[in-house]
């Protein structure tokens, strides 16, 4: 067929095809990528006995969310019936919506300027695909949670008596919600990032309304007409985000490939500098300088420790300021202050997770290592001493000084995070430099202990595990002094 045609289309459709089958092969190239990358890391980076663990520990998590929802559902329909069931499942789906496009829109800002896009633009790589690899960056680590979000609608459907048809046509709902959610965060980003026009921003502002509108329907959808609703429309608002990002990245790719070049370091204000000494003043004087240049640090390159420990003072601060009796105010004080140690101390294993050669400069310096070790361990201690603080305030300011059980409780407050983040010091600066994987050893050692005391009933082997922990220092602080530096 080809022979009959004029030489020029021939050619012109051969340098197409040829064009098209290269944009293809450079596609699946960054495919392959991700899959070689986490064949590297989990094959080179983690021993078996780690990736041992890490199955195990995401198993028992993912059996001990499933094992809850579904014996909160089933004692829901027992009690209070299917209309309670509805109300649970759109009470989480409404938390879980939200969090999406608020985590999509910070995620985005941490992983598309990046330092990779600088060797990405100096490839011979059309912008139309390098675009799409810079959005599959963005969108890939939160579709992994999407089997979740299924498997928690499986759970649900058991018991709210779905027919076959709802079932799937709520299913499907229920996929365009999830992904529509996380494509409005990144390109609510995208948008107020880079170039666009002004039809851009006006799809950002119609997306972001609809998603405040379903949220706040959320309860329609047990309904077959929203459920149609939602079906069809959320899935086409969620190809045209789509395209209107890939549009996005590929123009910015093309005219301005300097906006995706990674951010400089911003200079430090008189007024951070200010907050970070309020910040440290609880911090004994002589650790005072380290903490602070740790603060720095970490403040500048994990500004999502920052959001954490703000969404934990607001959820302190608001429950104990709306409870009604003293008795509940205490309640809600001791559990978000025990979470929130135990939040932070999962948290602060990224901030000694520093490359190798940064031991060197370490142990250069005119620093003991027991006070290097303070020092980390006050950086990840000081959130939870001021929600301590602001807690007991809000608290009295409410109740006043007269209740006993409020110094009770931060007592124990004070001493349930003093040994997480304890043991969490200890757990992170063993495995130096390498601490990211000490995360899966800390929580595994934290539920035997917890096992141990609840269901095997063996306080001695708790309090054992207890001190254990405690002992630990004095096998890190040998360690950071004889520990053989290898470049990684």
């Amino acid at each position: 067929m080809l022979k009959n045609l004029n030489p020029v289309i021939t050619g012109s459709l051969t340098v197409s095809l040829v064009c098209r089958l290269s944009s293809m092969n450079c596609l699946l190239t960054f495919l392959w990528r991700y899959t070689r990358v986490v064949k590297n890391y989990v094959l080179k980076r983690l021993d078996l006995v780690t990736r041992i663990e890490i199955v195990l520990f995401f198993g028992f998590l993912l059996f001990y969310c499933l094992f809850a929802w579904n014996r909160e559902f089933s004692w829901t329909l027992k009690i209070k019936g299917q209309v309670e069931v509805w109300q649970k499942f759109v009470l989480f789906c409404r938390f879980f919506i939200l969090f999406l496009p608020v985590t999509a829109f910070t995620m985005a800002g941490k992983r598309l300027r990046t330092r990779a896009n600088d060797i990405l633009l100096a490839l011979p790589v059309p912008g139309k695909i390098l675009a799409s690899e810079r959005l599959l960056d963005l969108v890939l680590p939160l579709a992994l949670f999407y089997p979740l979000w299924l498997a928690l609608y499986f759970l649900f459907a058991r018991y709210a008596a779905l027919t076959p048809g709802s079932f799937v046509l709520l299913a499907f709902a229920l996929t365009g919600w999830y992904f529509f959610a996380v494509f409005t965060g990144l390109l609510l980003f995208i948008v107020l990032r880079l170039p666009h026009k002004l039809t851009d921003l006006f799809i950002v502002v119609v997306m972001a309304a609809v998603l405040l509108f379903t949220v706040i329907l959320a309860g329609h959808i047990q309904t077959i007409n929203w459920q149609w609703l939602y079906a069809l429309v959320l899935p086409t608002l969620t190809i045209i985000a789509v395209y209107t990002g890939l549009r996005i990245l590929t123009a910015t790719v093309a005219k301005c490939p300097e906006r995706l070049a990674p951010q400089q370091a911003k200079a430090r204000l008189l007024t951070s500098k200010l907050l970070l000494q309020i910040f440290t003043l609880p911090t004994p004087r002589r650790l005072v300088a380290l903490v602070v240049k740790d603060c720095t640090f970490t403040f500048r390159n994990y500004k999502s420790f920052i959001m954490i420990f703000l969404a934990l003072l607001i959820i302190l601060v608001i429950g104990i300021a709306k409870s009604s009796q003293a008795h509940d105010g205490i309640q809600w004080f001791l559990s978000i202050n025990i979470a929130a140690a135990w939040i932070l101390a999962n948290a602060a294993f990224r901030f000694v997770d520093q490359r190798a050669e940064s031991l060197a400069i370490i142990r250069s310096l005119p620093i003991k290592p027991v006070t290097y070790w303070w020092a980390k361990f006050w950086q990840a201690f000081l959130p939870v001493v001021w929600l301590v603080i602001a807690g007991t305030i809000i608290f009295i300011l409410k109740f006043g000084f007269t209740e006993l059980a409020l110094y009770e409780s931060i007592t124990a407050i004070l001493f349930i995070a003093f040994t997480l983040i304890f043991m969490q010091t200890n757990f992170a600066l063993y495995s130096y430099p390498y601490p990211r994987y000490a995360v899966l050893w800390y929580n595994l050692y934290l539920i035997l202990a917890v096992a141990f005391f609840t269901v095997l009933l063996s306080p001695l082997i708790t309090i054992g595990f207890l001190l254990f922990g405690y002992g630990a220092i004095f096998l890190v602080l040998k360690r950071i002094n004889n520990v053989e530096i290898i470049n990684d």
